[in-house]
């Protein structure tokens, strides 16, 4: 750039596989979906650089509050001064493999569908229910990062702090830690840098140095301590948030599955499914279900000690939305652990629900007073700030669980389309053409169709027209569900909403929590075990509950419980 002085540059060239589905967000026309992904002038998938440039940056940034932190190296801009970044990231082509020749086929985009559930009705909210587009696991997306000096001796100080720097960042990008685009607490943006990374330093304050560089010829192999750190995160210069990491091992008791958001030919209820490369699909417990039944927990633990209800939707189906949005707005710790979306009027720093005045036209009612014999709720929710609290992201960040089998994609792509399920078989060389065949492949796979029937109140026979068919999964092994809790996020109240965490997770554990559709009809069941890691090694739930660190929880939550009863 004109006017600054370049010494030395850092650079990187490599590839970030996808290994969760990816959303990043632009503008597009599909009519399939409300949230299409970032296509380039010529309607290829693609990272946008600044988002690639912007997720790196919040890595290296940490717990920092300093508004000044890194601005040397990353850039800043105010009213009156600025300074562009020494980082230069280029927009990320997604490929089908490690090939810039070989852009992935918009066309094998799979899509997720969310819908909210009514805390008070336990049914879906009213308009509450979106899709997104989303790249499937097995993309790879093109990663070239320049980091640039004025430098003119290589032993300078600030110049080996960049070298630290961008060795711990691609040490956090080789172990999958830094999370690209939309919802990645639930799941997505998952991306891993591969290992075959090309790294080089030019010299560029001399003229051998600017005449290799302009003949083509690759600079000498940079970053060459990379290997030989021995903790490139601690390096001078970073603070980086602290992590507490929850792995969960199931088995299902019970047909565990997610509906897929289209319903299939002959089977009307298919189980949700992504794709992994082009010929394997693998069944998908996506990460905001699987939160979505921990936060319920969690709420459903908050409002018996608080008293306090949910707030009810009146029937409308304009402003039930509203009360939606209240319910979630309600409980403090559930909003620090899990999340909660800014109100419109309120982006920067939100207040509780409780001291924002609410209109009852508006849908935000409580059930009326003959009808709750309980006592009065507090005025504050549970570990509710004095003061305001910066809410947003959640902690919690729960990883998508997939079945540990793959399955044939094509197979799996014609269940959904063909209306006769033994003739598709019998032409992929399957069965023969008979429903007993039929049924024992699918058992072989283990999977089994279920057939469904309403009951008439009044003559006590089938129903007309309402007999479904689901597509259940008895016999399939899944892998490990993964939790991390971001400690920094949680604040002062971090013991609180770890000791409110540890028993959604008991819970879980001692069969009290189902997870997936259909809970409340047999679906969901499962055997599980809980393990921490914690700096003194991987304990289970039990003996980390044993530990100093679970003893202080199980006191302050003690406390908490005592306190309330005694109000």
């Amino acid at each position: 750039m004109a006017g600054r002085p370049l010494h030395h540059r850092l650079r990187v060239r490599g590839w970030l596989k996808v290994c969760s589905p990816l959303h990043v967000g632009g503008l597009g026309h599909d009519p399939d979906v409300d949230l299409p992904v970032a296509l380039d002038g010529k309607s290829r998938l693609y990272v946008p650089g600044t988002s690639l440039a912007g997720v790196c940056r919040h890595w290296m940034t940490g717990r920092r509050t300093d508004a000044n932190a890194l601005r040397e190296l990353w850039g800043f801009t105010d009213n009156t001064d600025g300074r562009a970044s020494r980082v230069f990231v280029r927009d990320g082509l997604v490929c089908a493999g490690p090939d810039i020749d070989a852009p992935f086929p918009v066309s094998r985009l799979d899509a997720r569908t969310s819908v909210g559930i009514d805390r008070y009705t336990g049914a879906a909210a009213y308009g509450i229910l979106f899709s997104r587009a989303v790249i499937p696991v097995g993309a790879f997306i093109r990663f070239e990062l320049d980091v640039e000096s004025g430098a003119a001796d290589p032993a300078d100080v600030g110049w080996l702090r960049d070298r630290a720097r961008l060795a711990a960042l691609l040490d956090a990008l080789g172990h999958g830690e830094v999370r690209l685009g939309a919802a990645v607490t639930r799941g997505l943006g998952h991306v891993q840098l591969a290992h075959d990374v090309e790294l080089e330093e030019h010299d560029l304050s001399n003229a051998t140095g600017l005449i290799a560089l302009l003949r083509g010829q690759p600079g000498r192999p940079g970053l060459d301590e990379l290997d030989e750190l021995d903790e490139p995160r601690g390096e001078p210069g970073l603070d980086l948030h602290p992590r507490l990491a929850v792995t969960i091992d199931w088995t299902p008791d019970a047909p565990v599955m997610v509906r897929a958001d289209r319903a299939g030919v002959a089977v009307d209820t298919l189980p949700l499914t992504g794709a992994e490369g082009t010929d394997t699909v693998r069944l998908v417990l996506p990460g905001s279900s699987v939160k979505g039944a921990l936060r319920s927990h969690a709420e459903r633990i908050l409002r018996t000690l608080e008293q306090r209800r949910a707030p009810r939707p009146v029937g409308d189906p304009i402003t039930d939305a509203t009360a939606f949005r209240a319910q979630l707005d309600q409980l403090h710790l559930a909003k620090v652990l899990f999340g909660a979306a800014p109100p419109a009027a309120q982006r920067d720093v939100h207040r509780s629900i409780l001291e924002i005045p609410v209109d009852p036209a508006r849908g935000i009612k409580e059930l009326p007073d003959e009808q709750d014999e309980r006592p009065d709720t507090p005025d504050k929710p549970i570990g509710a700030p004095g003061r305001q609290f910066s809410y947003g992201v959640g902690a919690v960040a729960v990883a998508d669980c997939r079945s540990s089998q793959p399955l044939d994609g094509d197979l799996w792509r014609k269940m959904a389309t063909e209306p006769d399920l033994g003739a598709m078989l019998t032409d992929s060389g399957k069965p023969e053409q008979d429903d007993q065949s039929y049924r024992q492949w699918l058992s072989a796979h283990g999977f089994d169709q279920a057939d469904h029937v309403a009951i008439d109140r009044w003559t006590g026979g089938a129903a007309d027209k309402l007999l479904f068919t689901i597509l259940e999964p008895w016999q399939i092994g899944w892998e490990p569900i993964k939790l991390t809790v971001d400690i920094a996020r949680l604040g002062d109240d971090a013991n609180l909403s770890l000791a409110l965490l540890m028993l959604v997770l008991r819970d879980l554990r001692d069969h009290r929590l189902p997870i997936g559709q259909g809970t409340t009809r047999g679906f969901g069941d499962i055997t599980a075990t809980v393990a921490v890691d914690t700096p003194d090694g991987t304990l289970d739930l039990d003996e980390y509950l044993a530990s100093p660190a679970g003893e202080l929880l199980r006191d302050t939550w003690t406390a908490l419980w005592k306190e309330q009863a005694a109000a």
